[in-house]
């Protein structure tokens, strides 16, 4: 096990959709998150309803911040949605009439955050409590897929695709590829409630704190709710606290 070194870190709660279901718990999932990771010693950027410039702001001000970073993560809670095999976060101006709609100048590639992580110089973490049950994202994709021409299984693909993981880089997903997370009816998603109660365990790896959270989502839910994780970190162990912290 090595020092961790610089850590920092974006979080980011998208709540008050405008032309979507709006969502309850993500403000209060990123203000919890960052206020766990700044209790890490985490330096953190924390913003909520994005709209899409303020999305691309927050990444620039946090590219910034990742060059050198012994770890470097991104926190995101809100809509998220993969159309054509690309997963996309969705600010809160999102408008999904056609697929000429689905753009990297309305919606957020998640490839856009793998591009940022890069500079890191040690584990970068991305967090996505975002396969959330949207029927705008359903109907959307049902109009979509019944157009001529249109991706015949447009409709029947829900929450994120699996994309590969580079050297490096660990992905946690809320849940199992091409399904949807429970928003849940407390102050947090149920995924994110899991994620608190063990990020600040002490002396874990950051690997085995994600098999933790799991593991958790996935008794709390009744085995309905899988939450994945895509990792290509072989590096030495990370443990975000210590005993003696």
């Amino acid at each position: 096990m090595i020092p961790a070194g610089r850590r920092v870190a974006l979080v980011v709660g998208n709540a008050s959709y405008r032309h979507m279901p709006s969502l309850t718990n993500p403000r209060n999932d990123a203000a919890d998150v960052e206020g766990a990771l700044k209790g890490l010693g985490f330096e953190t950027i924390l913003a909520t309803d994005l709209d899409r410039g303020g999305m691309s702001n927050a990444m620039e001000r946090f590219s910034r911040l990742v060059p050198g970073a012994g770890v470097a993560m991104v926190y995101y809670s809100g809509h998220g949605m993969q159309f054509e095999g690309r997963n996309y976060l969705l600010p809160v101006d999102a408008s999904l009439e056609s697929a000429a709609d689905v753009n990297r100048f309305r919606l957020m590639p998640l490839d856009d955050l793998v591009d940022v992580l890069r500079s890191g110089s040690g584990l970068q973490l991305i967090v996505l409590d975002a396969c959330r049950n949207n029927p705008i994202e359903r109907d959307f994709k049902n109009k979509v897929a019944s157009l001529p021409g249109g991706t015949r299984d447009a409709g029947s693909t829900r929450g994120f695709a699996r994309i590969d993981a580079r050297s490096g880089l660990i992905i946690t997903y809320a849940t199992a590829p091409d399904s949807v997370a429970s928003d849940g009816n407390g102050r947090n998603s149920p995924f994110t409630q899991a994620f608190l109660k063990n990020i600040g365990a002490p002396d874990v790896d950051v690997r085995q704190m994600l098999f933790r959270v799991q593991s958790d989502v996935y008794t709390a839910s009744g085995s309905k709710q899988l939450p994945e994780i895509s990792s290509l970190y072989v590096g030495p162990e990370i443990r975000l606290k210590s005993g003696s912290r």
